[in-house]
């Protein structure tokens, strides 16, 4: 009882508590309801059937229930519900920012595609004797890749015969098993 009256309080200050009811809290709190209730019809039946008039105790016990279940009966008919409020609760998106850091993004991005640019298809800047001396290094891995030293060839073309090389090996390398 008194974890409701807690939560219940902190829905009045706090309205994430209240936001934080699953679909199957729902039920929970429909049953929790109708405890209520009922603890509270079976304090007044037992009033009217024993004759005696119930304590200033029991009053405030019968008038927290009573309390309680209207408070769970507004949470559960609030507009739109609470479930529905927590689980179609929009996030904040990226292009929903101020201008300023959107231009900033877009800025950053440029600059990381030029730079990507720049750097992967930047001239082979080496002269004819380090070419040869590149193509006897590869003679042991075969002609065709000797060959390949012999070329002007840019970063990006580098790095798409070293992954062309990797599948090869790979394919070899299952071949063989």
């Amino acid at each position: 009882m008194n974890n409701i009256i807690h939560y219940l309080s902190m829905r009045k200050t706090h309205q994430l508590a209240a936001l934080s009811i699953t679909p199957l809290g729902n039920a929970a709190l429909t049953t929790m309801q109708q405890k209520l209730r009922l603890a509270a019809d079976e304090l007044h039946r037992m009033e009217d059937e024993s004759g005696i008039p119930l304590s200033n105790k029991q009053h405030l016990k019968v008038a927290r229930y009573l309390r309680a279940s209207t408070r769970l009966q507004g949470i559960m008919r609030c507009n739109p519900p609470i479930v529905s409020r927590f689980f179609l609760r929009k996030r904040p998106n990226m292009f929903q920012q101020s201008p300023g850091k959107l231009l900033l993004y877009a800025a950053v991005i440029i600059i990381a595609g030029i730079a990507a640019y720049t750097i992967l298809y930047a001239p082979d800047r080496r002269d004819s004797t380090q070419k040869i001396s590149d193509a006897i290094d590869e003679l042991p891995n075969g002609l065709d890749k000797a060959a390949r030293q012999l070329e002007s060839r840019t970063p990006a073309d580098k790095l798409q015969d070293a992954a062309q090389d990797a599948t090869d090996d790979i394919k070899k390398s299952t071949n063989q098993q």
